[in-house]
C-alpha cells in the first residue's frame, strides 16, 4: 500500500455555468483561470490544479493554508469576467500514489468529504471547509466564509480591479500597486475603504491563521 501523506485541497466549480450565454467563452476564461494559478502556485501545489468536469475543478496542495490562497485567488480573479466560482477547502490523506500530474486517478479520506461540500448547491456561501477532524472549527470557517463572500457581492467593478491588484502581490507597496493601477496612492486607499478591504483582508488572515494552527496541530499529533 501506498504511504499515507496529508496534503490541502481545494475544489471549486463555477456557479450557475448552464445559464451563460457564451458558454465557449466561459469555458476559455475558466481554463486561463485554472492556469495562470497553477504558474503563480506551483512551488505551492503537490497535484496541479485540474478541470475534471466542464465547470470543476480540483488540486492537492503542500500546506493547507496554500490551499486557501489559491483558491481564493482563482475566485477573485473569475470574478473580474463577472464568472462567480464556490470553492472548498480542506484535508486530504491519500491512501493511492500522489499523481503530480493531474488531481485525478487518487483517493483517500478527505476527498469525498470535500466533494460533498462543494455539491451544495442550495447553499449561497461562496468559501466552504472540509475538516472531517475538527467539525467545530469546519462550522466557524464557514461562517467567515459567508462574510467573505457577503463583501465580495457588494464590490464595484473597479473595486474588484483593485482588491485583485492587491491580492495578485500582496506584499508589494500600496504606492507600486497605486502606480501600477495608473492612480494615486490617496485615491487607491479611498477605493479600498469604501470596498471594506480592512474588513475583509482580517477575515482573510483569521482564515489562513486558523488553517496554520490546523495544520501545526494536526502535525504535531503524528498523523503525517
Amino acid at each position: 500500500m501506498a504511504k499515507r501523506r496529508h496534503y490541502g485541497v481545494v475544489m471549486g466549480d463555477l456557479v450557475k455555468s448552464s445559464e451563460a450565454t457564451d458558454r465557449r467563452k466561459l469555458h476559455a476564461r475558466f481554463n486561463r483561470g485554472i492556469d495562470e494559478a497553477n504558474a503563480r502556485f506551483a512551488e505551492e501545489l503537490a497535484s496541479p490544479l485540474t478541470i475534471t468536469l466542464g465547470d470543476e475543478f480540483q488540486g492537492l496542495t503542500k500546506a493547507l493554508e496554500a490551499a486557501f490562497a489559491i483558491g481564493c485567488v482563482v475566485r477573485v480573479s473569475l470574478l473580474r469576467d463577472e464568472i462567480s466560482t464556490r470553492i472548498v477547502v480542506g484535508t486530504a490523506t491519500l491512501e493511492t500514489d500522489l499523481n503530480p500530474e493531474k488531481a485525478w486517478n487518487m483517493m483517500g479520506p478527505g476527498l469525498a468529504e470535500a466533494r460533498e461540500k462543494l455539491s451544495d448547491k442550495n447553499d449561497e456561501n461562496c468559501y466552504r471547509f472540509s475538516m472531517p477532524q475538527d467539525e467545530a472549527l469546519e462550522l466557524l470557517l464557514d461562517a467567515v466564509g459567508r462574510s467573505l463572500t457577503k463583501v465580495e457581492a457588494e464590490w464595484t467593478e473597479t473595486q474588484l480591479e483593485y482588491v485583485m491588484a492587491i491580492l495578485s502581490d500582496p506584499e508589494q507597496p500600496r504606492s507600486r500597486t497605486a502606480k501600477a493601477l495608473g492612480i494615486s496612492e490617496n485615491s487607491l486607499y479611498k477605493v479600498l475603504r469604501s470596498a471594506d478591504y480592512r474588513f475583509y483582508s482580517e477575515q482573510l488572515e483569521t482564515i489562513r491563521g486558523a488553517l496554520r494552527l490546523h495544520e501545526r496541530t494536526d502535525s504535531g499529533s503524528g498523523r503525517r
